[in-house]
């Protein structure tokens, strides 16, 4: 539709009752139903001209994603049979995955502006069993991690500021700045 509402046209129908939507390129839906911690849930792509529905992940616990700027990659973490977090990367073109050297949620990632570098906030204390990420409480690090070298770097450790969970993390349009809020006391910080 356009932002009026007025022109509006269906796409698909569903019964999924906490729907969660990404749109990562013009023609492309992607959906999961929000189904908590520690339920299994998939995520969908939806072709939206010909209504085409396809599974590209199948039956995740904790699942939270984070589509890149042009739709290329797909960032997703989930937490795995043992309940250790994962997270992973998926080149969409290519269809490869890589699993990144640390562990944590995608909600708490920003890919950079060229989409070669990929900035988080990691958990010190992980969770022991799925949970969502604003309910974990620990103080987090801040990694980056390089597509092409798959070379992670610790930008900040606990110790160099005062406590801080990041969570909405985005980059500045020249990459040299990091934009986050902090959990701990909902105010907008940049490293």
């Amino acid at each position: 539709s356009f932002p009026d509402g007025s022109d509006f046209k269906n796409i698909f129908k569903t019964r999924l009752s906490r729907i969660n939507i990404d749109w990562p390129k013009e023609n492309l839906l992607s959906f999961y139903n929000d189904g908590g911690s520690n339920e299994e849930v998939s995520l969908f792509l939806l072709e939206i001209e010909n209504q085409k529905i396809t599974k590209i992940l199948d039956e995740k616990k904790g699942f939270t994603i984070k589509w890149s700027k042009s739709g290329n990659y797909l960032l997703y973490s989930f937490f795995n049979f043992d309940n250790s977090l994962r997270l992973i990367l998926k080149d969409m073109a290519e269809q490869k995955e890589y699993e990144l050297p640390f562990a944590t949620f995608a909600s708490k990632c920003a890919f950079g502006v060229d989409e070669k570098n990929i900035y988080c906030g990691v958990p010190l204390e992980m969770p022991q069993t799925p949970i969502k990420a604003e309910f974990v409480v620990s103080k987090d690090k801040i990694e980056k991690w390089n597509l092409e070298t798959k070379k992670a770097t610790v930008l900040l450790e606990p110790s160099d500021y005062e406590d801080i969970q990041i969570f909405s993390p985005f980059v500045s349009p020249l990459e040299d700045k990091l934009f986050f809020i902090n959990l701990l006391d909902y105010r907008l910080y940049r490293l």
